[in-house]
């Protein structure tokens, strides 16, 4: 198992007071959480540290490649990324047909790089260079069950992130309709 601890590891993340975004202090739940990360930290040393994030984030905006729309055929909207102002789109690969899920966003949103970002959008709750950074890494671990990172890709307008096509959707979906916990929805 890897433990992934967004509450240690987001740099100038604002929504807790634990991290410095209000006055009180610390919750026991955010406690809890930092205590056991830093003891599962100890004992693995695959576990994501803010500086494997950080590399990880860095290493793919240094490796953004332009966006060569002749290369996709689009297939259908999967689904609106509201709270990133974009989509996320299921397009086809010309040369080999194969199908990848690729979520435009525009290019004033995304930034160049993570730290643009946090200080363009200070307060945003969704950070775009932190998911594609945690991705990266997951998939450097070769975990099964995260969709695999193909690249970022920008044209004038809009940066895509692509990936690897989940048929069955994203985990976010499939929580708003899986069957409750219990036996049912372990089949």
């Amino acid at each position: 198992m890897v433990l992934i601890a967004p509450l240690d590891l987001i740099p100038r993340f604002p929504r807790c007071s634990c991290l410095g975004g209000g006055d009180g202090p610390p919750s026991k739940s955010c406690m809890a959480i930092k205590a056991a990360t830093n003891a599962a930290r100890a004992t693995d040393p695959r576990a994501l540290t803010a500086g494997r994030l950080e590399e990880s984030m860095a290493q793919a905006a240094s490796t953004v490649e332009p966006w060569l729309k002749s290369a996709w055929e689009p297939v259908k909207l999967l689904q609106e990324a509201v709270r990133n102002h974009g989509t996320v789109d299921l397009l086809k690969r010309c040369e080999d047909g194969e199908h990848f899920a690729v979520k435009r966003m525009p290019n004033r949103w995304v930034r160049d790089k993570h730290q643009d970002f946090v200080e363009t959008y200070p307060n945003s709750s969704e950070l775009p260079w932190v998911d594609v950074g945690i991705v990266k890494y997951l998939n450097s671990l070769r975990c099964p069950y995260v969709c695999d990172f193909i690249g970022i890709f920008r044209d004038d307008a809009y940066s895509y992130v692509v990936s690897s096509f989940a048929a069955m959707g994203d985990l976010f979906s499939w929580i708003d309709t899986a069957p409750e916990p219990g036996t049912d929805r372990e089949q």
